[in-house]
């Protein structure tokens, strides 16, 4: 009973840790930095809900990183590229 505990309490911390991470994301001015912090966060979100065995945690969270990642390759630097326009 001791260790269920435990397991949920932890699974917990890791649900906080997310939902931190989500909002502090938000205070980011930099759009790279704003997008990486928020990735970062939906991924604890994902294992979040994956301990939870919550499907609309893991599905928002799995779409949102899929947005991000789609930027991120979107406005990747090239070797062309001279000017840093986001980093």
């Amino acid at each position: 009973m001791r260790e269920a505990k435990n397991k949920k309490t932890m699974i917990d911390i890791i649900g906080y840790i997310g939902m931190g991470l989500i909002l502090y994301s938000f205070t980011i001015e930099n759009i790279y930095k704003l997008r990486l912090m928020n990735s970062i966060g939906s991924i604890v979100w994902i294992i979040y809900g994956i301990g939870i065995w919550a499907g609309p945690t893991i599905m928002v969270n799995a779409c949102v990183l899929c947005i991000h990642l789609h930027w991120f390759y979107k406005n990747r630097k090239t070797k062309s590229d001279n000017n840093d326009k986001f980093y």
